[in-house]
């Protein structure tokens, strides 16, 4: 259902605001400003998906520090979750403000993310030192 709410919003707000190929890129702002529906539909993606795929990294990250096992993924967690902020802190002022900040932030997203996922699966034996973890 939400792949067809998805595909028909985009569809309507490209018959209501046609692509039209030019050199220079417009402020998103501007550009969704006449596809409502779809502004609408990523802020609302956004601010539903971001806090909580944050709220569960971090929670997993105490829950590593507070049993004192697994040291990296602790770590590894809450370096993802300051680069999904990032991520998602580009996408509004591209939205809020200007489109120049939306390319430094997803980088600096991708890079936290990436660095997070590095040290995340340093500890491949999961399994092993959590048996004899009380929870």
């Amino acid at each position: 259902m939400t792949i067809g709410l998805t595909i028909a919003v985009v569809v309507v707000s490209l018959l209501s605001h046609p692509v039209v190929p030019d050199d220079s890129l417009p402020e998103l702002k501007d550009a969704l400003e006449s596809a409502r529906a779809a502004r609408v539909l990523a802020m609302l993606a956004n601010a539903g998906g971001t806090p909580v795929a944050i709220f569960l990294l971090l929670r997993a990250a105490s829950t590593y520090r507070r049993k004192k096992v697994l040291p990296n993924k602790a770590t590894g967690a809450i370096i993802i979750s300051v680069g999904i902020a990032a991520a998602a802190i580009g996408g509004m002022l591209a939205v809020a403000v200007s489109v120049i900040y939306l390319a430094p932030s997803l980088a600096v997203g991708a890079v936290l993310m990436l660095a997070g996922f590095r040290l995340w699966n340093q500890s491949p034996r999961i399994n092993a030192e959590l048996s004899g973890v009380p929870t």
